[in-house]
């Protein structure tokens, strides 16, 4: 099953909330390597047939 950029998001949020100082990021970058071997987003975000220019991937939610 593909990496899906909804449970990047999720488990980023989830490494940054549990995990303090520089391992969290650490924790990050290990999955954004994970996310970015899913080809099919790559192509579809900055891929030859991307749109030019600059737009939002994410937004999150705010609760609370």
């Amino acid at each position: 099953m593909t990496y899906s950029l909804d449970a990047f998001t999720k488990d980023a949020k989830a490494a940054l909330a549990g995990t303090s100082g520089p391992a969290g990021p650490e924790k990050v970058r290990v999955l954004l390597e994970k996310f970015l071997t899913n080809k099919d987003f790559v192509d579809e975000a900055v891929g030859p047939a991307a749109l030019m220019g600059a737009r939002k991937l994410y937004e999150p939610t705010l609760t609370g």
